[in-house]
């Protein structure tokens, strides 16, 4: 019972999951605020140094979220299709 019911599910799950990284994707990186802005034109190097290592640590964050988001949609698709098996001949 259980075997039948795990493949459609992680296809399920690896679609919504490819479909949240293909939405995600569509966003724009994080961008530079109005701080960041600010303290570039007033030349106050620690405050933009601060603010250019916050937003280097948000875009990080971004790619290796983006880029597990479709390691698993690619690992439930592997689960599902591992877990289908043979179908018994009569």
């Amino acid at each position: 019972m259980l075997r039948s019911i795990i493949p459609p599910f992680c296809l399920i799950l690896a679609l919504l999951l490819a479909i949240t990284g293909f939405s995600m994707l569509a966003f724009g990186a994080p961008e530079p605020s109005v701080p960041l802005q600010a303290a570039r034109a007033l030349g106050d190097d620690l405050t933009t140094s601060t603010l250019e290592g916050n937003l280097k640590r948000k875009q990080t964050s971004r790619v290796v979220l983006i880029t597990s988001i479709f390691v698993g949609s690619g690992l439930m698709t592997f689960i599902a299709f591992a877990s289908m098996g043979k179908s018994p001949q009569k």
